[in-house]
């Protein structure tokens, strides 16, 4: 009777155990934007990045990456606006809460260069993303 006891609580822990490890968390991001405790409409993506321009690679031509974290959780799409040979996205698209990596190359131009990145969600919200990157 022991035994069959030891037997039904370890059968009962094991039941317990595997039912609160199958649920997963995970946080619902259903807007680019929160209210403040002010009441003011805020952005979850950082808006604007200072590029790094210091390598001391004497491979001039392999890329930095930037990781850019995409807080929402519906469908959301990315595109460079505008002109840009110096930066490059590893995706276009995607959904769920993400990376975006952004690949650039140095600035040996003499001048600061800009470029903006647009987030397209699919509840109709978006966002800019400013990158500035000094020149060498």
């Amino acid at each position: 009777m022991k035994k069959f006891n030891i037997i039904i609580i370890s059968l009962l822990s094991i039941g317990c155990l595997a039912a609160s490890c199958s649920k997963v968390y995970q946080e619902k991001w259903d807007s680019l934007y929160y209210i403040d405790e002010f009441g003011d409409k805020i952005c979850r993506l950082q808006s604007t990045y200072q590029l790094t321009n210091d390598s001391t690679d004497e491979n001039y031509d392999i890329p930095f990456q930037l990781p850019i974290a995409i807080y929402y959780s519906g469908t959301w799409k990315a595109e460079i606006l505008g002109e840009c040979n110096w930066a490059f996205l590893d995706r276009t698209s995607c959904t769920g809460v993400h990376y975006l990596h952004l690949a650039y190359l140095q600035n040996f131009t003499g001048e600061t260069r800009y470029t903006t990145i647009k987030i397209t969600c699919d509840n109709g919200e978006s966002a800019e993303i400013t990158l500035t990157q000094e020149s060498l």
